[in-house]
């Protein structure tokens, strides 16, 4: 149960005083642990969707930047978003718990995904697990592609799916 006070600002949006943990309203501002779960989940896909329109429009218009690279960075970029998401929320989720302002958790969240995101992308680039992960992705590419032509020249009667004969 949560019990809002002294703040007259909140009656335009919240028409009561108190609120279970679970009310859609409550949920829907983010105001206890489970709307932070909730505007985390939220941030995230907004995060991976934002990344993904971006990458898009990479394709799209940079001459030199192919299917591996796109599939290559989207990977890359899903997983820093869950992991700063992960991090957030375990401390982010103490902080809603130990009963820190509401003010404060935003602006740590904010903060530490500034923070989070500079760092992960400092660590790529340090580590390079972005082009090792594109490397990978060319090089099983280029072994699909050899696994298909060999098929194409050694046919199998009865296992011959490639050249879309029935048997």
């Amino acid at each position: 149960m949560r019990e809002l006070r002294g703040a007259d600002y909140w009656r335009r949006i919240l028409e009561g005083t108190r609120y279970a943990v679970d009310n859609p309203q409550m949920l829907e501002m983010g105001i206890g642990i489970r709307g932070l779960g909730s505007a985390l989940i939220k941030g995230t896909k907004f995060c991976i969707f934002a990344s993904l329109a971006w990458r898009v429009i990479e394709l799209i218009f940079k001459s030199d930047y192919d299917l591996v690279d796109f599939l290559g960075d989207i990977t890359m970029d899903a997983a820093k978003a869950v992991v700063a998401s992960v991090v957030i929320g375990v401390i982010a989720g103490a902080l809603t718990l130990g009963g820190a302002p509401v003010v404060l958790i935003a602006g740590f969240v904010i903060i530490a995904g500034i923070v989070l995101n500079i760092g992960l992308n400092i660590l790529d680039d340090h580590l390079g697990f972005s082009v090792g992960l594109k490397q990978k992705l060319c090089n099983a590419l280029a072994d699909y592609q050899r696994i298909t032509e060999w098929d194409i020249r050694h046919p199998n009667p009865l296992f011959n799916y490639s050249l879309g004969n029935e048997y």
